[in-house]
């Protein structure tokens, strides 16, 4: 999680007294709902997730997660798509 806080400080250039705290508050928040697309995603190993996961986090920050929907919608469905799109059937 560290990490993840760390590559959403420099890329987004959140200020200094937003807290580590309150960051992953909003990644977890992110999380919450983007399983709901793809469950089994892992931040870790899909590149896409992650950085999903950080845009929806910032998205929130700014209080303005409708508008994250609106904007990735196209990138969403891509994704959910590519991840199972090769499963069997009777596993989708």
């Amino acid at each position: 999680m560290n990490t993840i806080i760390a590559e959403m400080r420099t890329e987004y250039q959140l200020p200094p007294y937003l807290s580590d705290a309150a960051i992953t508050a909003y990644i977890r928040e992110g999380e919450a709902a983007l399983h709901q697309l793809v469950p089994d995603a892992d931040y870790d190993g899909d590149s896409v997730y992650r950085s999903l996961l950080k845009s929806y986090a910032y998205y929130s920050y700014m209080h303005a997660q409708h508008d994250f929907w609106t904007n990735y919608k196209t990138s969403l469905l891509t994704w959910q798509t590519e991840r199972y799109r090769d499963l069997p059937e009777d596993e989708v």
